[in-house]
């Protein structure tokens, strides 16, 4: 291997200029940074403190309303599903084993047996997804879904892109990319693609009225589905995305995982302001590590939130995302009460303090020296590549 060529001595001149310039610059990029802090200080406080925790069930909120929550048989999925149930709402549980749905099933049936919850079971990597996401859609025909949350993940191991097997890179794609853009179209046009009659198992006492109302045109507990079914809006009112802090700061151990996150950073950004004349909200969550598969043991940690407390948080920010119009509007943009905008990677709202301040932290010094360290976290805390298991939900 042949050896670098000799710096002139002008290039150690100007490389030893660099050293000592940086050395003057990055304690005023940080003194900087910190000053500009105070510019967000009201969307903090309004975001942790002041924000009314009820908006879902103000104004989402219906009694017969279901929410479809993806990757829900483990970690934040399974947070959602479980605070959902718990605020009165009916849940259609997605996840790849059916006997994980049925036992988070039977567990909630006990809790909450005046609710729904129903199983969508489909694996986010099949090929056909095109075909195979309709069809299984077909079977909630006549249900008023609301919410979409799109919380479906799938983790690499911590290893080089070059040395992951490539039906690897396919699956994440899949999982953390393709299956929720297509999911949400397929919600977005839920009343156009169902034809069929239902065939989803409901409780015995609510089979027949609900089986008649779709078949008949009969209302069940005071709204005619039929109707409001051949209506061209979409029953969706909401559309949650899990993003992720991986998202916004690269490191060499990250990708296609952090890259797919990306792009649903973007696409839910896109989608905020596409869908605002249909009175949608759609709500990006910035996150960072949490106590699942993804991070096991970690919860000595102060910045790992437990996956049912992160869903709850989640939950009680929906409104942030809200695109409103007039001054008022304004005002709030302005004091950037809402989300938080990113150049490249679309919108976001941090629900967690301890997230937020770690992505504050991360702003304290310039991209590079940061993904710098960030690469050693990664490494350190993050899987070895021969022995993990595959992380998916």
């Amino acid at each position: 291997m042949p050896s670098p060529p000799e710096m002139t001595a002008m290039e150690v001149m100007g490389a030893a200029f660099l050293l000592l310039l940086s050395v003057i610059y990055l304690p005023v990029y940080i003194v900087a940074h910190l000053l500009m802090q105070f510019m967000y200080l009201p969307r903090s406080l309004h975001r942790h403190i002041f924000h009314p925790t009820n908006i879902l069930q103000r104004k989402y909120f219906a009694k017969d309303a279901y929410a479809i929550v993806t990757g829900a048989t483990d970690g934040a999925g399974k947070g959602f599903v479980e605070q959902l149930a718990a605020r009165g709402w009916n849940v259609i549980i997605h996840g790849r084993s059916l006997d994980k749905i049925n036992d988070i099933i039977t567990s909630l049936q006990v809790l909450y047996p005046n609710q729904v919850f129903l199983p969508l079971r489909l694996d986010c990597t099949e090929n056909e997804m095109t075909i195979k996401l309709p069809a299984a859609l077909k079977h909630f025909k006549g249900l008023d879904i609301r919410i979409l949350i799109n919380n479906a993940a799938y983790l690499h191991p911590c290893a080089q892109f070059e040395d992951l097997p490539i039906q690897m890179v396919d699956d994440v794609l899949r999982t953390n990319a393709i299956f929720p853009t297509f999911i949400t179209h397929c919600m977005l046009n839920f009343r156009k693609i169902t034809t069929d009659p239902p065939a989803v198992t409901l409780p015995s006492e609510k089979e027949s009225a609900i089986h008649s109302a779709l078949s008949e045109g009969s209302s069940v507990k005071g709204e005619n589905i039929n109707s409001a079914w051949h209506s061209t809006e979409s029953p969706l009112r909401l559309i949650v995305t899990i993003g992720s802090v991986g998202a916004l700061y690269a490191t060499s151990k990250t990708s296609p995982y952090a890259p797919a996150k990306c792009y649903l950073n973007a696409f839910a950004s896109f989608l905020r302001f596409s869908l605002q004349s249909k009175d949608i909200e759609v709500m990006n969550v910035q996150t960072g590590a949490l106590d699942t598969k993804m991070w096991p043991g970690r919860r000595k940690y102060i910045m790992i939130l437990q996956p049912n407390e992160f869903a709850r948080r989640v939950l009680d920010k929906v409104g942030l995302a809200k695109i409103g119009h007039g001054w008022g509007w304004w005002g709030w943009k302005t004091l950037g009460l809402g989300v938080d905008e990113y150049v490249a990677g679309g919108s976001g709202v941090w629900v967690h303090w301890g997230h937020q301040t770690m992505n504050f932290m991360q702003g304290l010094l310039p991209g590079d020296v940061w993904c710098a360290i960030g690469e050693t976290v990664v490494t350190r805390l993050g899987y070895n590549p021969q022995t993990s298991p595959l992380l998916a939900v």
